[in-house]
């Protein structure tokens, strides 16, 4: 009865080392794993570290990434057999795929060692970022610009009915300035600016009521105020101007304005400045005409009483 007992016992155990034996040699394969990586942008990963496959150890490598260190870690034995790890880090600096191998070992215990190589694969991109102008009211040159990361873009101009265009920002109202128009932008993520302006603004300076005398020409000057600074012209109502009982002519020339009449009396015309995008301003000009004294016998001495 116990001889029969051993026999059975020894049938378990051999039936439990075969189980053992076939559970490792399912574990002698090859690994593989693609890593995704954008240019210039820092990485870091560890291959095999004692949390995720404490009974392998990873004792060599071959294959590099532009930019990125290998490094294998030792982490102490297990048993009789030393146990490391691959630590990769640092930051690509070329695009393109890139295939590393790695030597591996394992099964913790000396009786059933094993051996394979894994195949990481690391694939170094240059991602495409858009900058998207927004006219905030106004129209800009143009919509958007999608280009890879790290180029410069040269910023559009942007337009917007009597305002000037102060530059790009990164918000609506206030921000960060990003440039005007003509700037370089480095692109480093998608990105909205949004275009800032200053309202145009436009007056004429009033002109007081000028003074002649029928039968001669009268000149004086006018001006305007602008903000932004700008180039003014001038124009007028009308080139003849009737009160009823006579005209008067007027002409311009650049700020300057002639006036004559040979009829005696008031004459009112309107004066327009203008400037480009800027909103026009205007004001009503009014001249007087008065006779011209006339003596019936020459003066000798005396005072003219009036």
């Amino acid at each position: 009865m116990k001889a029969k007992s051993f026999a059975m016992l020894a049938v378990a155990l051999m039936i439990g080392s075969a189980f053992l034996c076939c559970s490792l040699a399912d574990a002698n394969t090859s690994a593989s794993d693609t890593e995704n990586l954008e240019l210039g942008k820092a990485y870091s990963k560890t291959f095999g570290s004692s949390s995720t496959s404490f009974y392998d150890s990873y004792y060599g490598y071959s294959g590099s990434v532009p930019g990125l260190s290998f490094t294998v870690v030792d982490m102490g034995t297990w048993g009789s057999q030393s146990l490391k790890y691959l630590s990769v880090s640092g930051t690509p600096t070329a695009v393109g795929t890139y295939t590393v191998t790695v030597n591996r070992e394992g099964g913790g215990f000396d009786a059933f060692p094993y051996q394979y190589t894994d195949t990481i694969t690391f694939v170094v991109t240059n991602p495409s970022y858009t900058v998207t102008y927004d006219g905030n009211g106004g129209t800009p040159g143009e919509a958007s610009r999608t280009v890879t990361k790290g180029t410069a873009v040269t910023l559009p101009n942007a337009s917007k009915e009597n305002c000037t265009f102060l530059g790009w920002y990164t918000d609506p109202n206030g921000g960060s300035y990003a440039g005007g128009n003509g700037s370089s932008y480095t692109v480093n993520g998608n990105a909205t600016l949004y275009a800032h302006w200053k309202s145009n603004t436009l007056s004429v300076n009033s002109v007081p009521v000028q003074y002649g005398v029928s039968g001669q020409s009268i000149s004086f000057t006018v001006s305007a105020s602008t903000d932004p600074s700008a180039a003014v012209t001038y124009s007028v109502s009308s080139n003849t101007v009737s009160n009823g009982m006579g005209t008067m002519n007027v002409s311009l020339s650049g700020n300057t304005i002639t006036c004559s009449s040979v009829t005696v009396g008031t004459y009112s015309f309107t004066l327009t400045a203008s400037a480009s995008n800027y909103p026009s301003s205007s004001t009503t000009v009014t001249v007087q005409f008065a006779p011209v004294l006339q003596f019936m016998n020459t003066p000798t001495a005396g005072a003219l009483n009036s």
